[in-house]
């Protein structure tokens, strides 16, 4: 009797069968680890994004100067701040000129903080004589945010509060810091940001709000 070649049917199946499932989990488990590495792609690059923002948040209001200038009648220090925006000056030590400043406005728009500069002479102290300066260019510093509010740390009858509005002519010079707090992805955050030449020390910058 000669010995059987090849194989049946049933076997042809069963190769088939355990083919297709093994070829299975390795696409389910490819599939699965693609997902888990482009989630944890955008995590690191919001990671980045917020780091990123935290910081040029910090190093603008840590920059902002008590110059005086005239304003509406009076000659004040320039800080003017509510819960979707705030206006002040800074000057720029890395441009070691101290005539050079700028005027820095960061408002919460659309869903990003927008910032805008306009950099001036201080010897020419009119240029917002009148009004506040108009601003040619704007920038994202973030996008995504889907709500976002400022805060101002002053003096209120002898103690320091934050507040939700700040008036340089009112209130006879800068705050000591802006607090800025915004949700992002669920996630709510917050960065404060001390005012050095009104204020001691530096703040803790960006962290998660629980």
């Amino acid at each position: 009797m000669s010995a059987r070649k090849g194989f049946t049917l049933v076997e042809l199946l069963m190769a088939v069968a355990v083919f297709s499932l093994v070829t299975s989990l390795v696409v389910f488990a490819f599939a699965q680890s693609l997902s888990l590495w482009e989630r944890a792609d955008r995590a690191a690059g919001a990671g980045d994004d917020l780091a990123f923002f935290g910081n040029w948040l910090r190093t603008l209001i840590h920059a902002a100067d008590n110059l005086k200038l005239p304003y509406r009648g009076l000659t004040t220090a320039i800080f003017f701040g509510d819960e979707r925006s705030f206006l002040f000056v800074s000057r720029d030590p890395l441009l070691n000129d101290s005539r050079l400043a700028s005027f820095i406005r960061l408002e919460w728009k659309e869903g990003a903080c927008v910032y805008a500069e306009q950099s001036f002479f201080s010897v020419s102290n009119s240029l917002i004589e009148n009004d506040v300066p108009q601003f040619a260019e704007q920038h994202e510093l973030i996008r995504g945010v889907e709500e976002g509010a400022f805060s101002y740390l002053t003096l209120v009858a002898g103690k320091e509060s934050w507040v939700d509005r700040f008036d340089a002519s009112m209130a006879g010079g800068l705050p000591r810091a802006v607090r800025s707090v915004f949700v992002r992805e669920g996630r709510r955050w917050e960065i404060t940001a001390n005012i050095l030449c009104s204020s001691r020390g530096r703040s803790p910058g960006l962290v998660e709000v629980l």
